[in-house]
């Protein structure tokens, strides 16, 4: 495909010719589709606003579906994607706008569209997708299905809300949900892709459960065999949240250490509506604005369900995962590549006992010290960070690490907001 290139005057031609041939070794859509392929998305996003006017008409709207889809703004990216398949496409783009489209179609709760894009991706587009997505698309496709009657997910948020926070035993953040009559303490984890619930605590609480059975991969990668159910209405306070999405995990894959036990997890799809969350850990609160704020910062991003922050490290910027639910950061592989001589140098390898919803496991770790960040413009310190050598997650594949609460319990005050894609500190 051509690529249109800048009219330079001839004099810069004679002048600089290594100059020219340097900056164009690579063409401006071959350079945003690389930054992509390595989730480097903050660089992506930069580069596509430096060099749109250069690029065809397809390949813009085909990078701007997908970073749009990236810093959660669905609906335009389905816009731009059904634009962009207007034109003579490859399969292969085909495919990758499909896939875009039905994370979107997931984050915007329309189970139906997403039932008719996978079934779209696995009848006609198979060959293009590696066997690892499409057993994780017909898996998911399992749930979307059983939910494709199901009305979206609504938040309504009517005045301002706070409500207590109480950090628990193993220093998970826990908030009151209301079921009706009933109410339970679950936890807050802006990490957890869906809202989870015990099989046990979902026959309490009146949660419609599907018998469709399909896998879930917890934190730590192993797969658990799972349903999907429907809460008609839960609240948060005064906000009512209506046609909320669990998964429904057996008792025993939501204890942890034998003493340990999660009922319930609030998960992104309802953070999500709630556009703009402030946690209050001065006072233990979690408080809700009736009208979300704005910032300059925009350093928030998503990839599928899993929330990202762009993180400052040694003057360069570093994507990580972002998980309030998780008590401490870690790093992961791609880190050590990056920086392998220097740790291999300094320390020693040990291990760590790490668990989440799906159970606990031994892994391969560093661990580093008074290690300097700068998140949100503030400069934070943490005095032990366990590096993980070894894979565990395409996101611990991807990313350089998972940012947790002894980094954002620095500050009195964190503001993540969905809605304008900000993480910001007071």
């Amino acid at each position: 495909m051509k690529t249109n290139q800048p009219n330079y005057p001839k004099r810069f031609a004679l002048l600089f010719p290594i100059l020219v041939i340097t900056v164009f070794a690579q063409t401006p859509d071959a350079n945003i589709q690389s930054l992509i392929d390595r989730k480097e998305y903050f660089k992506a996003k930069d580069s596509l606003v430096v060099y749109a006017e250069m690029l065809p008409v397809e390949k813009s709207l085909y990078f701007g579906a997908i970073l749009d889809n990236v810093f959660n703004r669905p609906n335009i990216s389905n816009e731009k994607i059904r634009h962009c398949l207007e034109f003579p496409l490859s399969d292969t783009l085909v495919a990758e706008l499909l896939k875009t489209k039905l994370n979107n179609d997931i984050r915007m709760n329309d189970y139906k569209s997403a039932t008719v894009v996978t079934d779209t991706l696995l009848n006609r587009y198979l060959a293009f997708l590696d066997s690892a997505t499409r057993t994780d698309i017909g898996n998911d496709g399992k749930a979307w299905r059983a939910l494709a009657s199901n009305p979206p997910t609504t938040a309504d948020i009517s005045c301002e809300t706070t409500l207590p926070m109480k950090k628990d035993i193993v220093g998970l953040l826990r908030i009151p949900v209301r079921f009706g009559k009933k109410s339970m303490k679950f936890v807050f984890d802006t990490g957890a892709n869906l809202s989870v619930v015990s099989t046990k605590t979902a026959r309490k609480l009146g949660v419609k459960v599907f018998p469709t059975e399909f896998d879930v991969q917890g934190a730590t990668g192993n797969l658990v065999k799972s349903k999907i159910g429907v809460a008609d209405e839960i609240r948060l306070g005064d906000i009512v949240v209506k046609n909320v999405v669990f998964i429904v995990m057996p008792d025993k894959e939501l204890r942890f250490l034998g003493f340990y036990k999660v009922n319930g997890i609030i998960g992104f799809p309802v953070i999500n509506q709630l556009k703009e969350i402030r946690l209050n850990y001065a006072e233990n609160t979690l408080t809700i604005p009736a009208i979300p704020t704005n910032s300059e910062e925009k350093n928030f991003a998503m990839e599928g369900l899993m929330p990202l922050i762009n993180v400052g490290y040694r003057n360069e910027s570093l994507v990580f995962t972002f998980d309030t639910g998780a008590q401490s950061t870690s790093l992961y592989p791609k880190y050590y590549e990056k920086y392998a001589a220097e740790i291999d140098s300094t320390y020693e390898l040990g291990s760590i006992i790490s668990g989440s919803a799906g159970g606990m496991e031994k892994n391969r770790a560093y661990k580093l010290t008074n290690v300097q960040m700068r998140i949100a413009g503030r400069d934070v310190v943490l005095p032990e960070v366990s590096l993980l050598k070894d894979v565990q997650t395409e996101h611990s594949k991807y990313f350089f690490g998972n940012l947790g609460q002894d980094a954002i319990r620095q500050f009195k005050i964190v503001v993540i907001n969905f809605d304008k894609m900000f993480v910001a500190f007071e």
